[in-house]
């Protein structure tokens, strides 16, 4: 696992961990390339704690459920939102719009159902839908590392 200051060089993998404005940010991706921290929320979130290791993003074995903003959602629990499969990042994941809050969602890294096939144009489709929103995404992730490193909190 790397763990460095971020380089757009660098080809990060799944957890690994790259400082940018002395804020740590952890790769939600493999083959994580050029993509920078502070605007590609699908690709980075904020890191956690030293140690901790984010949640493998389980197979999908059955469609997932509609989206309801009025469920809470576990860690790893799978929703469709917009024809998009996500996967919930943390526990007590309540209203949190799948793709408006990188930080409490990724897209699943199996779109279709098993036995599909899944072509390179609907996963950039996919991607594309999931970060729509990504100005507001780095805003609030912004907002977040401030809090943070003041001592405070925030979740959009």
């Amino acid at each position: 696992m790397i763990e460095a200051a971020y380089n757009s060089n660098t080809i990060y993998s799944r957890n690994d961990v790259a400082t940018f404005d002395s804020v740590r940010y952890a790769s939600l991706v493999d083959v994580n390339k050029g993509n920078m921290p502070t605007t590609s929320p699908t690709f980075w979130a904020l890191a956690k704690p030293v140690g901790y290791v984010a949640p493998a993003v389980a197979p999908v074995e059955k469609p997932a459920p509609d989206f309801d903003a009025k469920a809470t959602y576990k860690a790893n629990d799978p929703v469709t939102f917009n024809g998009v499969r996500f996967v919930s990042h943390e526990d007590s994941n309540t209203g949190h719009t799948p793709d408006a809050s990188p930080n409490w969602w990724a897209i699943a890294e199996q779109i279709a159902p098993i036995g599909s096939i899944v072509p390179d144009a609907w996963i950039a489709v996919a991607q594309a839908i999931a970060t729509s929103k990504q100005a507001t995404a780095a805003l609030e992730t912004a907002i977040h590392a401030v809090a943070v490193q003041t001592g405070g909190s925030f979740k959009s």
